[in-house]
């Protein structure tokens, strides 16, 4: 067979009712029933994390970390991007980095715990080894170190990233 993250990716955040509140406590909310079991069948993917194929291995723990950020468990999310990373050097594999890097801290900035030093590492890290050519994923890497740098008080990096993100997003078609 297919790959269980293929599925997973495939199947979450799919939309048709009935949707809504679960009695799940790992899975609050479902688009779908399509998307309840797929996001269910992600969050107890966690026993196969001892896959012995690093990229493989990674790639499930980012469908468990993006299922959970879906899911609104952003925080318990973290340590699935942090395993990920740590495959993702063993398979010398800088795109699932990057990935990794923009997944930890959740797509929207709300999220983020400005004290937590692991977010901006991992980002400056994704963007020192991705290759030029990453266009997609450098944006995401550069938009969400911007918001990483909201606080900082000289803005100029916050800035810089932003637009450098938006450009390559823009160039990639990915402005969503």
């Amino acid at each position: 067979g297919v790959p269980i993250e293929a599925f997973v990716e495939m199947f979450t955040n799919m939309r048709f009712e009935p949707a809504g509140m679960t009695d799940d406590p790992d899975i609050r909310f479902a688009a779908s029933l399509v998307d309840y079991i797929f996001r269910r069948l992600a969050v107890e993917t966690e026993e196969l994390i001892d896959l012995p194929d690093p990229a493989r291995r990674a790639e499930l723990l980012l469908a468990l970390g993006e299922a959970r950020n879906t899911a609104g468990h952003t925080i318990e999310g973290r340590g699935d991007f942090v395993a990920a990373a740590d495959a993702t050097r063993q398979a010398d594999r800088p795109d699932l980095l990057g990935r990794a890097a923009y997944g930890y801290g959740g797509e929207n900035a709300v999220w983020l715990d400005f004290s937590d030093p692991v977010g901006p590492r991992l980002l400056a890290e994704a963007l020192a080894t991705l290759p030029t050519d990453q266009v997609r994923i450098r944006a995401r890497c550069l938009t969400q170190s911007s918001n990483w740098r909201v606080l900082d008080t000289d803005p100029t990096m916050h800035v810089h990233e932003a637009r450098e993100g938006l450009r390559l997003a823009e160039e990639s078609g990915d402005v969503t």
